[in-house]
């Protein structure tokens, strides 16, 4: 670990910023109702290495965050906000302010994109590679504090092999695509069963679920017993903390 962390500093790092991308099916799918999102606390360093980009010379740059829980947490507002549903960022380790009726909270158990880019072989080809993963620990409670819902949720994103075609736009900024993967892996809490059965919407005939964002997925344990702490420390076992 030592020897890699000396070796991460010897090559240049860059901070990228991460943001909520919508994706499709959730736009006002839920009544208005107010749910804070609290920051998980987080006893890793305040950086952390998310990504490597490799340049077609082979040269390396290392891709870091700061403030992963906060990063996250504004992610989760966003799809809130983008569901329909009043959302509010509250203060890791606080409570909830009044008129809150639910309370989400995510903490990132991995966090990593990989940029691979090849010399271009034409204008007409994909010249690079790219891989972006996203594991999410969430959980949804009520206020008094009784959790409805807590799981896993992933989501990634892949711009295409070198030379293949794709319609569409491809995504080449890491940045993007990190964020792209963590939008899908919050889609993928919030369009969970438990948690549109656990949140009135806005058409209570019908409780279809929409599709969700591309390489999304979940594995959550439905309304387990006892308390959902107002925020929790977290390891990030799958990536490392970027050297001072």
């Amino acid at each position: 670990m030592a020897a890699a962390l000396a070796m991460a500093g010897c090559q240049p790092r860059h901070r990228i910023e991460l943001r909520y991308r919508p994706g499709t099916g959730t736009v006002d799918s839920f009544a208005p109702r107010q749910i804070a999102v609290i920051p998980a606390e987080d006893a890793a360093a305040n950086q952390l290495l998310v990504g490597t980009v490799f340049d077609p010379d082979s040269n390396v740059e290392r891709l870091f965050i700061v403030n992963p829980p906060e990063i996250v947490s504004r992610v989760v507002a966003g799809e809130l906000d983008h569901a329909g549903l009043k959302a509010t960022i509250s203060p890791a380790g606080g409570e909830p302010p009044d008129g809150i009726d639910y309370v989400v909270s995510c903490s990132p158990e991995e966090l990593s994109v990989v940029k691979r880019v090849d010399k271009e072989k034409s204008p007409f080809e994909n010249s690079f590679l790219m891989e972006a993963k996203a594991r999410l620990k969430c959980s949804l409670a009520d206020r008094s504090g009784t959790v409805l819902l807590s799981g896993d949720f992933s989501g990634t994103e892949n711009d295409p092999p070198l030379g293949a075609a794709r319609g569409g736009p491809l995504i080449s900024d890491p940045a993007e695509a990190l964020s792209a993967a963590v939008s899908g892996a919050v889609d993928a809490f919030v369009n969970h069963p438990d948690f549109r059965r656990a949140l009135p919407g806005r058409r209570t005939a019908s409780f279809d679920l929409p599709a969700i964002a591309s390489g999304a997925t979940s594995s959550a344990t439905p309304t387990p017993e006892g308390k959902l702490p107002s925020a929790a420390a977290t390891p990030h076992p799958a990536a490392s903390p970027a050297p001072g």
